[in-house]
């Protein structure tokens, strides 16, 4: 007797869960779930025995997090359902505005796991989809590989490549419909989202779509010790806020832009005013939302992507300018400026 192997129609059942449903406890059981199969069919798991798995690969615009990292990733579950619907009507969207062709979606940064591809490729089975998967690790390409054997994802066409995507062209001859990365920290800061986006987004044919649409940026002063420490009622734990301004916001407009300005070592600086009295238990910091797609949003402190960054050096009274680095390093550098005079 032949038993039919029951993964594939759970990791079906997983994506419909993630992307239809708002019960928060489902979700995380469901993440619970692709956790354990990917990790238990790639061995990218804590107690791996291949070194590989440990290591991060520094490349010229960036950090790119070591297989353990990224899979752990997987586990943000807001993360991951809000990124996923991201990714399914970006590529719905893709089909309505280009019905005759086959729309390619560029996901770079896969990760081990591919968590904004796989657990799609049942529901998209014998549709005219073509995948193509970047990661700079090795390790993690053969990881996606295994999972896709293992589970028999053969209905949708799937490329992986050992690839750095701040450097990846695309094949002139396949128009690029869709391009995905999820390849950043809290305020953009370490690894190589911007680079990631600046490279391929200018790739996209027209009308081409991209994965976060838009991320932003926002400078605020607040007390993070009542924003921490919020117990759910009353007031938003941060609605005593002062906001200074938007210092980088990303879309693919912007992107583009960029890149034709002929990629820079920094992005344009963006100005902020201090102002002159500052209650003492307020912080600057650094705040980051982002809309994967149409109305798709991952909100602050919804994933450890979207929690505040602290920033330090500035004085009440000052204007400061911030200005994003794109190097091995990148995030924001913070520079004190003359105040104009009235």
């Amino acid at each position: 007797m032949i038993l039919c192997d029951p993964r594939p129609a759970r990791l079906a059942d997983a994506a419909f869960a993630l992307l239809m449903g708002d019960d928060d406890d489902r979700c995380r059981t469901t993440v619970a779930f692709l956790e354990r199969l990917f990790r238990d069919i790639t061995g990218v798991r804590e107690d791996t025995v291949d070194p590989r798995d440990h290591s991060a690969i520094l490349i010229p615009a960036g950090s790119a997090s070591s297989p353990l990292d990224a899979g752990r990733c997987l586990l943000d579950v807001r993360r991951t359902a809000i990124y996923l619907r991201g990714v399914h009507g970006a590529i719905k969207e893709a089909q309505l505005r280009f019905p005759q062709e086959v729309i390619e979606v560029l996901y770079a940064g896969c990760g081990p796991f591919a968590p904004l591809c796989l657990p799609l490729l049942p529901l998209l089975a014998g549709q005219a989809i073509h995948f193509t998967l970047l990661d700079v690790h090795a390790r993690a390409v053969e990881s996606v590989q295994a999972i896709m054997a293992a589970l028999r994802l053969d209905g949708v066409k799937v490329d992986c490549l050992v690839c750095d995507a701040t450097q990846y062209r695309h094949p002139d001859q396949r128009p690029l419909h869709v391009v995905v990365s999820e390849t950043m920290q809290r305020a953009l800061e370490k690894e190589p989202q911007v680079a990631i986006l600046v490279n391929t987004a200018p790739q996209l044919t027209p009308g081409g779509l991209m994965v976060p649409e838009t991320i932003a940026v926002d400078a605020v002063l607040t007390d993070m010790s009542q924003e921490l420490g919020g117990n759910g009622h009353g007031p938003e734990p941060w609605s005593n806020r002062v906001p200074l301004g938007r210092i980088l916001e990303l879309d693919r407009e912007r992107a583009c832009a960029w890149a034709a300005a002929g990629v820079p070592s920094h992005l344009p600086p963006a100005r902020i005013s201090l102002p002159s009295c500052v209650a003492a238990q307020n912080s600057l910091v650094l705040t980051t939302t982002i809309r994967t797609f149409g109305v798709h949003e991952l909100r602050e402190y919804e994933s450890g992507l979207t929690h505040p960054l602290m920033v330090n050096g500035w004085r009440a009274g000052e204007d400061v300018e911030f200005t994003y680095r794109l190097c091995d390093q990148p995030g924001f550098q913070l520079a004190r400026t003359t105040r104009q005079a009235l």
